[in-house]
């Protein structure tokens, strides 16, 4: 890699990296606190637009996750400072996107296709915390509890899976909108540059 393509690789990571850890630490602070349905793919989706626009701004190898490293660092000067999902999170959202992005180069597919894996990301990864932080009991647990208010609300015991399909339409809504978003950015990055 020649001196400008460093230089335009390193402005890349930082600037889109930043806004995002940025996004992260204060709009997903704030969307946490609210407890507003469907954050995370919220936050992902933003994430994808981020990581694509940076791509096409600097479509080299490595750019993309250079860009988690630096949201990373972001996040730690939001509120509540380090927790460790999303900390994991934001490095697996980048790692899947540099994999999508390094396999298939930067096209409107591959820009959905990262969109939809990033923003569904959240659902495995919410599984696997709780579980590496509660025990393979948790999940017991949180059929209980979707079981009597199911119970209480007078809905069918089954109500989870309802749950589940909403649940799964909503990550598939918000990968739609930003993997649109993101194709939109590409196309005018890729314009102007």
């Amino acid at each position: 890699m020649r001196y400008p393509e460093k230089i335009k690789f390193l402005v890349s990571a930082v600037v889109f990296g930043a806004a995002w850890g940025a996004l992260e630490a204060f709009l997903g602070s704030y969307l946490h606190m609210l407890n507003v349905p469907f954050r995370g793919a919220i936050m992902a989706g933003f994430a994808c637009v981020l990581l694509s626009a940076g791509r096409a701004f600097a479509p080299y190898r490595f750019v993309t996750i250079s860009s988690a490293f630096t949201a990373c660092l972001m996040k730690l000067a939001g509120l509540g400072a380090f927790k460790l999902g999303p900390m994991a999170g934001i490095l697996i959202e980048g790692l899947i996107a540099e994999a999508v992005f390094s396999s298939f180069g930067l096209n409107t597919a591959s820009v959905f296709a990262a969109s939809f894996l990033v923003c569904f990301e959240g659902i495995p990864h919410f599984f696997f915390t709780s579980w590496l932080m509660y025990g393979g009991g948790i999940f017991e647990t949180y059929l209980r509890v979707v079981k009597k208010t199911a119970a209480v609300l007078g809905l069918p015991e089954n109500a989870y899976v309802t749950v589940l399909l909403v649940w799964i339409a909503g990550h598939a809504a918000a990968a739609a909108i930003f993997g649109w978003l993101s194709a939109a950015s590409v196309k005018k990055l890729k314009n102007e540059i």
